[in-house]
């Protein structure tokens, strides 16, 4: 779980359909219409404005929905795809016209769109909200709740917000090879329950958000690898209101240097809360996790209800 590559990126900000260039370790303020265009030309910029973003990272590519398929009991056991957003704004050509925080910049075809940067939304968000109580690991989004696995996992003490496939989020992580590159990373086992952003919702359509979902939680994770998907599943949860929930589980396959790991299960929950919005809890262990791991995760899954 190393950081993104370069690229265009869903803009983390919330700009209804623009693309923004993420550099391999920063937002920068290039806005695009178009994602697969190449990287934006170095320009002189306006005066610095607020960050583009807190994102972790940038969001991943999308999959399509696999056809409807039985449902089966989400087993205890564990769980990212980028998704384009819709399209921004054009303008005239080579003229670069600085609007209003919150809007698109661009310019002709020869030279890539470029802007000030936009500040991220303000205040709390609209709906639902994760609550956290880190002295009980206990998480809950309206009626869902979940006691986030004991150690060795290591859970966030506030939730954490503005990340590409959560609205707000609280995660944990529990490493299975540590300093497994130069840098000193750890290669983990990572769980934790959010809710779905906006973006991600497709309206009336519980088994297409699911999708989307696991889609962008697939490439966050595993951003900057390349992955390929087996044994994909939809499964259902009867912790929750038949209809209500939709889960999906994959073995995600790769190889990264220093990592003795060939995949993980990743799995995504979706549920829909009854005063709107969608709650989702996710996780991703690599194959050769610790048995302590997974049973801790076991436990934490087995606890979860819609209160």
């Amino acid at each position: 779980m190393s950081a993104p590559d370069p690229g265009w990126y869903a803009d983390p900000s919330g700009s209804a359909g623009a693309f923004r260039w993420w550099d391999g370790a920063a937002w920068t303020r290039w806005l695009s219409r178009d994602p697969d265009v190449g990287p934006p030309e170095q320009a002189p910029t306006l005066s610095p404005p607020a960050d583009p973003a807190d994102a972790v990272g940038p969001p991943p590519q999308p999959v399509a929905a696999e056809p409807a398929a039985a449902a089966l009991p989400i087993p205890h056991e564990p769980p990212g795809v980028r998704l384009p957003v819709a399209v921004a704004l054009v303008v005239a050509v080579l003229v670069v016209a600085v609007v209003a925080v919150g809007a698109v910049v661009s310019a002709s075809a020869q030279r890539l769109p470029s802007g000030p940067a936009v500040a991220p939304p303000t205040g709390e968000p609209a709906g639902p909200a994760v609550v956290y109580d880190a002295s009980s690991r206990t998480a809950s989004i309206e009626e869902l709740r979940l006691v986030l696995p004991a150690a060795p996992y290591v859970c966030d003490t506030t939730p954490r917000s503005a990340l590409p496939t959560f609205r707000s989020l609280v995660v944990c992580n529990a490493p299975v090879h540590e300093d497994y590159d130069e840098d000193g990373s750890d290669w983990s086992a990572t769980t934790g329950l959010g809710l779905v952003p906006d973006s991600l919702v497709v309206e009336d359509s519980l088994q297409l958000t699911a999708a989307k979902v696991f889609a962008a939680l697939r490439g966050q994770f595993f951003a900057g690898q390349e992955t390929t998907e087996e044994k994909p599943q939809r499964q259902s949860w009867d912790g929750a209101p038949a209809g209500e929930s939709e889960a999906r589980t994959a073995e995600i396959h790769y190889a990264v240097d220093g990592v003795p790991s060939r995949y993980d299960r990743t799995s995504v929950l979706v549920v829909a809360l009854e005063d709107g919005g969608y709650g989702i809890w996710f996780s991703s262990r690599p194959d050769d996790t610790p048995e302590a791991t997974l049973a801790a995760l076991d436990a934490s899954l087995a606890g979860m209800t819609t209160r």
